[in-house]
C-alpha cells in the first residue's frame, strides 16, 4: 500500500478570513460566526486567538446545528428518545386499530424517523406530501374486478395514517422542548423573523459552507439579505470555474440563484490548487510500517523549527488505521490533528463488552469452554481491573487452567483456584446465562470497578474510552 505525504506553506483559508474581517471591524467581539461543524468552530478559535493583539472577548461562534438550535429554542433528542415519542405517537394514533408490539415497530420506525426528518429540514409541505403518498397507494392497489383484502385495507390505512402520526410526533417533541434535526431547522426557519429583529446589530459570518439544505439556504438567504453579514467559501477557483467539476456544483448553483449575489461577488475563493507544492510519495508494505513512519515524520517536523505542527494534519483512508498510528506517535507530541473520526465500536473497551456478550450467549450445560474464558483473562482491561498489590491475577488464573488441562470451566472451578480475585470473578463470570437487563447491570458494575481501579491512574486506558467509562458509571 502507498500513503502519499503532502507539504506546502501558506496561509490558510480560516486566516484569510479573519484577517479579512478584521480590516472591517476592530472588535469581532460582536460578531456572529457560524460554521459546517463544531471541529470548524475550534481551529476558528484558535485562529483568532493567535491573530489577537491585545487582549479582548471571544466572538459567539456557532455551527450550524447549534445555531438553528438557538433560533428555535429547542434542544435536539437522542435517537432513543425519538423511537420512544414516534411508538407512544403510534399507540395514540387512530389508525391502525391492531397495534404492533414495539419490537415489530422497531424495525422500520428507523426509517420513518430518517424521512420525517428530511421532509421537515427541506421545508416539505407535509399534508400535501401525505396526501399525495396516500393516493398513489390506492391507485397502486386499485383494481375494479376485486374486493380489497383485509391486508389491502390495513396497509392502506397505515399510509392514511401517516400525517396524523408525524403530528403526534412533533408535537410530543415540542411539548418537551425537544426536537429531532428537520424539526429543529423548520422551527429555526419559522422564528427567522423574531431573530432578525433581536440581533438587528450583530454582524454575522459565515463560513466554509457547500451543500445546504432548504432550511439552511433559506436561513442564511434571508440572514444575508436583512443583516449586515457576509458568507465566505472555501473552494479553489479551478474547481469553481469548470463547468462540470462535482466540488464546485453547490457553490455555482447558489451564485446563480441567490439574491445576495446579484449586487455581491463570491468571497473566500482561492488560487491554490495551481500553485507550486512540494509532494513526496513513501511507499510503505504494512499498516504498522506505515504507523512508524508516519510517527517517525512527524518527530523529524517537530524538531524541525521552521515547521509547526499546527499546521500539519494526518488525513487517512481508513479509521482502523487510527489506533496503530496513536501508540506510534513519539512521546514529544502532545498533540496532532488527526483528520479521523474513530467509532465507539472500534474500541478496546468496546470489545471487552462483546467478549462477554459472546461468553455468556455460548455457555453450555459444563460451563464455557477453556478457550473463551482464556480470552476474557487475556484482555488487556481484565487485566488491569484484576490486578492486586502487584500480582496479576488474570494471568495467574490462565496458568492454573492450562496446568490443570480443563476443557470446560465454570465459575466455582475458577473460585477455588483464586479466593483474592472472587469478587471479580462473580463479576465477570456469572454462573447462570444472565437475561438482557442483568447483562447490562452486571457491565455497569464493570464500569463502575475499572473506574474505581484507574482513578489514579489514567494512563493504562486509552483516551478515546475514557468519556465512556466515567459517563457510564
Amino acid at each position: 500500500m502507498v500513503r502519499a505525504f503532502y507539504f506546502w506553506s501558506m496561509q490558510t483559508f480560516l486566516q484569510e478570513v479573519i484577517a479579512e474581517v478584521r480590516q472591517k471591524y476592530s472588535d469581532l467581539s460582536n460578531i456572529v460566526f457560524i460554521l459546517p461543524s463544531k471541529r470548524a468552530g475550534t481551529f476558528l478559535k484558535q485562529c483568532i486567538a493567535s491573530s489577537n493583539t491585545t487582549p479582548s472577548l471571544s466572538p459567539e461562534i456557532h455551527s450550524i446545528e447549534s445555531f438553528v438550535e438557538k433560533m428555535a429554542c429547542l434542544r435536539p433528542a437522542s435517537v432513543s428518545q425519538q423511537l420512544f415519542e414516534l411508538y407512544n405517537a403510534y399507540l395514540t394514533s387512530d389508525h391502525p386499530k391492531d397495534k404492533e408490539g414495539f419490537y415489530t415497530f422497531s424495525k422500520w420506525s428507523g426509517t420513518l424517523i430518517q424521512d420525517i426528518n428530511e421532509m421537515d429540514r427541506y421545508l416539505i409541505d407535509t399534508q400535501k406530501l401525505f396526501s399525495n403518498l396516500a393516493d398513489v397507494q390506492k391507485i397502486n392497489h386499485w383494481s375494479p374486478s376485486a374486493e380489497k383484502t383485509e391486508m389491502m385495507e390495513e396497509y392502506l390505512q397505515f399510509w392514511d395514517s401517516l400525517e396524523e402520526l408525524y403530528t403526534l410526533f412533533n408535537t410530543a417533541l415540542l411539548k418537551k422542548g425537544l426536537g429531532h434535526q428537520g424539526l429543529i431547522y423548520r422551527k429555526a426557519h419559522q422564528k427567522l423573523e423574531t431573530y432578525l429583529q433581536e440581533n438587528s446589530t450583530c454582524p454575522h459570518v459565515f463560513i466554509g459552507f457547500n451543500a445546504l439544505n432548504k432550511a439552511e439556504s433559506e436561513i442564511i438567504q434571508t440572514i444575508l439579505l436583512n443583516l449586515e453579514s457576509h458568507i465566505y467559501w472555501d473552494l479553489d477557483s479551478s474547481f469553481l470555474e469548470d463547468p462540470v467539476h462535482d466540488a464546485g456544483h453547490f457553490i455555482r448553483e447558489h451564485f446563480k440563484g441567490w439574491p445576495h449575489f446579484r449586487n455581491n461577488p463570491l468571497k473566500g475563493i482561492q488560487e491554490n490548487f495551481r500553485s507550486k507544492k512540494e509532494i513526496q510519495i513513501i511507499g510503505v508494505p504494512t499498516n504498522v510500517t506505515q504507523a512508524k513512519y508516519v510517527g517517525t515524520l512527524l518527530k523529524n517536523l517537530n524538531k524541525n523549527t521552521s515547521t509547526s505542527l499546527t499546521n500539519t494534519a494526518v488525513v487517512l483512508s481508513d479509521e482502523g488505521f487510527l489506533n496503530p498510528l496513536l501508540h506510534a506517535l513519539p512521546p514529544e507530541i502532545k498533540a496532532i490533528n488527526i483528520t479521523m473520526g474513530y467509532p465507539l465500536g472500534k474500541t478496546v473497551m468496546a470489545s471487552l463488552f462483546l467478549q462477554l456478550f459472546r461468553l455468556h450467549i455460548q455457555k453450555g450445560e459444563q460451563g464455557w469452554y477453556y478457550q473463551e474464558v482464556l480470552d476474557v483473562l487475556a484482555h488487556p482491561y481484565i487485566k488491569i481491573l484484576m490486578r492486586h498489590k502487584g500480582q496479576d491475577l488474570a494471568r495467574h488464573l490462565s496458568q492454573k487452567i492450562r496446568e490443570k488441562n480443563w476443557t470446560y470451566i465454570n465459575v466455582h472451578r475458577l473460585i477455588e483456584k483464586t479466593s483474592i480475585a472472587k469478587n471479580y470473578i462473580s463479576t465477570l463470570f456469572l454462573d447462570k446465562t444472565p437475561t438482557p437487563k442483568k447483562f447490562v447491570l452486571q457491565c455497569l458494575k464493570i464500569i463502575a470497578l475499572l473506574k474505581t481501579k484507574l482513578q489514579d491512574s489514567r494512563e493504562s486506558l486509552s483516551p478515546e474510552s475514557w468519556s465512556f467509562v466515567f459517563s457510564s458509571a
